[in-house]
């Protein structure tokens, strides 16, 4: 779907029910059912006003209207266009307008949302104290109740983050570099079509563009004499309700005439930024339940 065609009115138009109710259902498009297709629908039950056929819309009913307009360009940090309709006034034509614009401006933003409104939960971690070499990985399934709260997780902004560290052990140039790689690369992020991080080779894969074999997400790789070691992510999409992840830590690098290995304690860590707005300032929210993560095999 996309957003319904909202007619601008001029000084003198009339306003009547049926303007405010494409107003409406535009706001249940970005908030409502999910759907996969074209990346709408929160998965929320906003309880707006909704106009009936030829009814009477008084400044109440259209603050209805306009408030949520506003906590969705809040939420989404669009540009909101509108201020309420003071008690007892007329319904001006820049009353309309103006909430369609704002309306707009948020679907335009609909898959993006502040900091402030996620929460990030870790919720997997694999640790290795032994030492290796050649490749170790940590291989885990994210999976939502169904596809509709898969589909209203990343359509409100939520995404998939992973981390990495080495510290401890022997001294040696190959662990600092594990070390100095895997703090570089920071805080990887998968949501709904990118994949975005410090440093390392990200791609425009996201949730959407997963299939049903392994995609290489991210890669980050040593420097110099390690440049052969690296840290790769894969994801596939098994079914319409679960992402799994596969994580590897390759150690290609040999010493001269030596074994080269990694030792100390490594560490890998997948969780979320789940949409969990808490009220926003006219009194709606948008929250996502978070998703599980059981582990199929640890470093």
């Amino acid at each position: 779907m996309a957003l319904s065609s909202m007619t601008n009115r001029s000084p003198g138009d009339s306003i009547t029910a049926a303007d405010w109710d494409v107003v409406r259902n535009n706001i249940v498009l970005i908030t409502g059912t999910a759907e996969d297709s074209t990346q709408e629908g929160w998965g929320q039950s906003w309880s707006v006003f909704n106009p009936s056929a030829g009814a009477t819309i008084t400044d109440t009913n259209t603050n209805d209207i306009i408030n949520a307009a506003q906590d969705i360009a809040v939420y989404t940090g669009a540009t909101n266009a509108i201020s309420d309709v003071s008690d007892g006034a007329t319904i001006q034509e820049t009353d309309l307008n103006n909430t369609q614009t704002t309306v707009t401006n948020g679907y335009n933003s609909r898959t993006t949302a502040a900091n402030s409104y996620l929460s990030q939960e870790s919720k997997n971690t694999s640790t290795r104290t032994s030492s290796w070499s050649t490749t170790v990985t940590h291989d885990l399934t994210v999976t939502f109740s169904n596809e509709a709260h898969r589909n209203s997780y990343f359509n409100a902004g939520g995404s998939i983050y992973f981390t990495a560290s080495r510290s401890g052990g022997s001294s040696t140039n190959q662990n600092t570099d594990w070390s100095n790689m895997l703090s570089a690369m920071g805080t990887i992020k998968m949501n709904f079509t990118q994949v975005t991080a410090s440093s390392g080779s990200t791609t425009s894969l996201g949730m959407y563009d997963l299939t049903t074999s392994y995609q290489t997400i991210f890669e980050k790789s040593g420097s110099g004499a390690y440049s052969t070691n690296y840290y790769k992510i894969q994801a596939q999409a098994p079914n319409s309700s679960s992402i799994r992840f596969l994580i590897t830590f390759g150690d290609s690098h040999t010493g001269r005439g030596y074994f080269d290995s990694v030792d100390g304690t490594l560490s890998s860590v997948v969780g979320n930024f789940r949409p969990n707005s808490g009220t926003l300032p006219n009194g709606f929210d948008v929250t996502v339940a978070t998703p599980t993560y059981a582990t199929n095999s640890d470093l």
